[in-house]
C-alpha cells in the first residue's frame, strides 16, 4: 500500500480569529471548520438557502462566535434569498469585529437590495472608517496586505474540495491528477510572492498586515518543497519569539519538516491516508504520552478531537 500526505487542507487548514461571545468556551476548531467548508460548497453549487442556513449551523456550533470573512459569506447567502434582516445581522457581527474592506463590500451584487435600509449607512460608513484606519495603519504594507489575502483565497481554492475527491475518485484518478497539477501551478505562484516578502521585511507580523494576510504567508510555506520548508522553518521560530506569527502554525511546520526528515513529530498533526483516502493513521509521535500537554501549551485541541475527522478512533498511550 502506498503511504500519501495529507495536504494541510479542509478543516484543518485555516486558524483565523475567532470572534466568540464566551472567550471561555472550549472551540472544536476542526468541526467548526468543516461546517464551514460545507456552507461554502452548498454557496458556490447555488443552494444559498441550504449554505445560509449551514453557516448558521457553525456559528451555532461555537456559540455563536465566527471566523473571520465567515459572516460576510453567510450575509451574502442570505441576501440571495432576500432574507435582509439575517443578512444585515451578518453583516453587522462582521463589521463589529473590525471587517475593513470597503470597496468589497460596495461591489457585492448580493447586497444592492439591501441599500436601501437605514442600517446599510450606518454599516457602509463604518467599513469606510475601518478601511481608512487601516490604511493609515498599513502605509508600504498596504499592498502587500492585499496580495497576501488574494493569495490565501488561491491557495484554498481547490483545497477546499480535496479530500472529498479523493474519497470520490481516488488519488490517481485523472480528477484528482487534474486538481493537484492545478493546486502545484498556483503554488508555485504563491511562493515566488511570498518567499520574495519574507526575504525583504521578515516575517511581517499579523498585527501588521492582518491576520488572513499573516495566515498567507504561513500556508504558501506549509504547501511548499521540503527544502524551502527547511529555510524558513528558522525563521518562523525567530517570529514566533518576537510574536510575529502563531505558534500552532509553526507547529504544523515543523511536524512536515520533522516527517519529511524521516523522524518522529512533535505535535501529531501530520496524518496519513491510503490511496482511496477512507483509512487513515497519525504518523509516529515523539514522547506521546504527553502531546496533548504540549499541544495545549501552543493552542491546540487535544489529539483525539483533530484526528476525528480522519474517521481515526485515538487515545493516548499509557
Amino acid at each position: 500500500m502506498k503511504k500519501f500526505f495529507i495536504l494541510y487542507l479542509g478543516a484543518h487548514l485555516i486558524h483565523l480569529n475567532i470572534y466568540a461571545q464566551d472567550a471561555a468556551q472550549v472551540i472544536d476548531f476542526t468541526a467548526y471548520f468543516k461546517k464551514i467548508e460545507k456552507a461554502d460548497s452548498l454557496y458556490y453549487a447555488r443552494k444559498y438557502r441550504a449554505s445560509a442556513q449551514a453557516y448558521s449551523d457553525a456559528f451555532m456550533f461555537i456559540g455563536q462566535g465566527f471566523s473571520s470573512g465567515h459572516r460576510f459569506q453567510a450575509a451574502k447567502a442570505w441576501a440571495k434569498i432576500k432574507l435582509k434582516d439575517s443578512a444585515i445581522a451578518n453583516l453587522e457581527r462582521e463589521v463589529w469585529a473590525g471587517y475593513a474592506n470597503y470597496n468589497q463590500l460596495m461591489s457585492e451584487r448580493s447586497f444592492k437590495f439591501l441599500r436601501n435600509d437605514p442600517r446599510w449607512i450606518t454599516l457602509s460608513d463604518k467599513v469606510k472608517e475601518h478601511q481608512a484606519q487601516d490604511d493609515k495603519k498599513l502605509g508600504l504594507y498596504k499592498p502587500i496586505k492585499e496580495k497576501l489575502e488574494k493569495i490565501l483565497i488561491l491557495d484554498q481554492k481547490y483545497r477546499q474540495s480535496y479530500m472529498d475527491k479523493w474519497k470520490q475518485y481516488g488519488l490517481d484518478s485523472k480528477q484528482m491528477i487534474s486538481i493537484q497539477k492545478k493546486m502545484s501551478k498556483v503554488d508555485r505562484s504563491n511562493l515566488s510572492y511570498v518567499t520574495e516578502m519574507i526575504e525583504r521585511f521578515g516575517w511581517i507580523s499579523y498585527d501588521t498586515i492582518g491576520f488572513n494576510a499573516n495566515q498567507a504567508l504561513f500556508l504558501v510555506i506549509q504547501h511548499a518543497d521540503s527544502l524551502t520548508q527547511e529555510k524558513y522553518l528558522p525563521v518562523m521560530k525567530l517570529a514566533i519569539k518576537q510574536n510575529r506569527a502563531m505558534g500552532h502554525d509553526l507547529a504544523l511546520l515543523e511536524d512536515r519538516v520533522l516527517i519529511r526528515r524521516g523522524e518522529k513529530q512533535i505535535y501529531g498533526t501530520q496524518v496519513n491516508c491510503d490511496n482511496a483516502g477512507l483509512s487513515c493513521w497519525v504518523l509516529p509521535i515523539a514522547d506521546e504520552r504527553n502531546v496533548d500537554i504540549r499541544r495545549k501549551q501552543i493552542g491546540l485541541q487535544p489529539l483525539a478531537v483533530y484526528l476525528k475527522p480522519y474517521g481515526i478512533d485515538y487515545k493516548l498511550p499509557e
